[in-house]
């Protein structure tokens, strides 16, 4: 099942993601629409292949509101970076166009550098 290039389970009863997704290396396409996925799992973000999410119709709380609304695209880079984070132990999200502080950054395991925005060091 590694092999997985389209994985759709759209209008179902699912509570959530497996973080064995992680393991869909070839994965590009993942469909989940009109289910009732609260969280979209940080592993989504190790699928470097990934060029569309669908997600509408799900009652997530967590990536927040701001970064679901910039479209799918968005939210895989949002989620790119995210898991990128948990392996670098730093954290960058300048232009992302959050309007929120992102609460998954709480999450992180030792992170160390967290950078939000621009600023100039003198």
């Amino acid at each position: 099942m590694t092999s997985l290039i389209r994985f759709r389970v759209g209008n179902n009863a699912l509570t959530e993601l497996p973080v064995e997704f992680e393991r869909l290396t070839l994965l590009e396409d993942l469909s989940f629409n009109s289910n009732q996925i609260s969280i979209i799992p940080l592993v989504l973000g190790n699928l470097k292949k990934m060029r569309n999410i669908n997600y509408d119709n799900n009652p997530i709380k967590n990536p927040r509101e701001d970064v679901l609304a910039q479209g799918s695209e968005s939210l895989i880079l949002y989620m790119q970076r995210m898991y990128e984070s948990a392996l670098t132990n730093g954290l960058e999200m300048i232009d992302a166009q959050l309007k929120h502080f992102p609460l998954e950054t709480l999450t992180v395991p030792k992170l160390h550098s967290l950078r939000l925005g621009r600023y100039s060091e003198k």
